[in-house]
């Protein structure tokens, strides 16, 4: 029972760590750059977890060889294939004009715009 909660804690990493974590903050994302990242990572992550992450394993110890492990682990490589893949689908397809507004409306207005919605206001009444 406890595989099957490590490997649903897995897929939901590898799919929702970059847009979620990248999603608010960085307004460059895409719609199709987060969907890009998502199916990129459970792909990976399926075809790893059964043939292998590819790979030179390293025999070294230290700091060397504890990321040749990491790397060699589906979880942690498949996340950093989804994030190069949310970066440069992003790169690729710009978002569209509702998520740019998104954002827009998410950030705190200037003391100028304050002042113009000020001034909007009382002309309008």
């Amino acid at each position: 029972m406890i595989d099957l909660a490590y490997l649903a804690w897995d897929i939901v990493f590898v799919t929702l760590f970059w847009p979620l974590v990248l999603g608010p903050f960085w307004k460059r994302i895409s719609t199709p750059a987060v969907w890009a990242s998502v199916s990129v990572g459970i792909l990976y992550y399926v075809i790893t977890s059964i043939v292998g992450v590819p790979g030179p394993v390293s025999s070294s110890e230290g700091f060397l060889g504890l990321l040749s492990e990491l790397w060699h682990m589906p979880v942690f490589s498949g996340t950093i294939i989804s994030g190069i893949t949310i970066v440069l689908v992003s790169y690729l397809i710009p978002p569209s004009h509702e998520v740019v507004e998104i954002h827009k409306r998410e950030r705190r207005p200037t003391d100028e715009e304050l002042e113009q919605r000020k001034t909007e206001n009382n002309l309008s009444n």
